[in-house]
């Protein structure tokens, strides 16, 4: 039972042709630098919001505490 091995190269799995079940890359990295982006856009615009809020809550503490002083 010792018989030759004969390997064949399948020619249809190295084919130069994108394959239509893969996604296009440049597109994709296109869209997640836009959310990306558009995230940051957002995190920038809710931490200069909490920043005024911080200041108004000190402002108040410091108000409270002039307050309680008198």
């Amino acid at each position: 039972m010792n018989a030759p091995r004969i390997h064949k190269k399948c020619e249809c799995e190295k084919t130069n042709t994108p394959s239509t079940s893969k996604p296009q890359r440049p597109k994709n990295s296109a869209k997640l630098v836009k959310v990306l982006r558009d995230l940051a856009v957002e995190i920038h615009s809710h931490a200069a919001k909490m920043e005024k809020v911080v200041e108004d809550i000190g402002q108040i503490l410091e108000d409270m505490a002039v307050s309680d002083d008198e």
